[in-house]
């Protein structure tokens, strides 16, 4: 089991590699730019998920202080899960999001990246410090899809990082994005 935790953190950290790639590669109007007052600018989206991680993590840590209330997986939670991982394959625009990870108006890069590595360390730490028997359990919950084990933790972080870049792209793709 110890190698599917790895390999995910993996998939994840690539991900999120290649997104802040691609970032860094653009100006700063092209990193600002809104398709619509309303809308998320790319830097806005990154932060985005690196709130969602580090929210997501704070809850973990807690929840396992307390071993003796975690429940075991179960079908409920995996049909859940699956459904989840559907949304994402669907063009639908799921709103119900915490305002623990709405970003601000303004972020900072910078510290957006700091704070992002730090929790992607922590997550790290997080992973291999908990037993399996821990992990496979229902320790994460998410705002949709309910209590979820690390590892369906781990695939969320993994569709979420690609539903955001799909994100990216879109805003890219704007009649009005800016051109270098």
């Amino acid at each position: 089991m110890r190698n599917k935790y790895n390999a995910t953190i993996k998939v994840i950290e690539g991900l999120k590699n290649d997104l802040l790639k691609d970032f860094n590669s653009l100006t700063i109007n092209q990193q600002n730019f809104k398709p619509n007052a309303n809308k998320w600018n790319m830097l806005q989206v990154i932060e985005h998920l690196m709130l969602a991680e580090t929210a997501s993590l704070n809850y973990v840590s807690k929840k396992i202080l307390n071993p003796n209330t975690l429940l075991d997986k179960n079908f409920a939670s995996k049909f859940k899960f699956w459904l989840l991982k559907m949304t994402f394959k669907l063009p639908i625009k799921i709103s119900r999001r915490p305002k623990m990870v709405t970003p601000t108006d303004l972020p900072d890069y910078k510290n957006v990246l700091l704070r992002w590595d730090i929790a992607r360390k922590a997550l790290h730490k997080f992973f291999d410090e908990q037993s399996d028997e821990i992990l496979e359990k229902l320790i994460y919950k998410h705002p949709v899809a309910g209590r979820l084990t690390g590892l369906q933790m781990l695939l969320f972080f993994e569709y979420h990082i690609k539903h955001h870049t799909k994100q990216i792209n879109r805003i890219k793709k704007h009649k009005n994005y800016p051109t270098l």
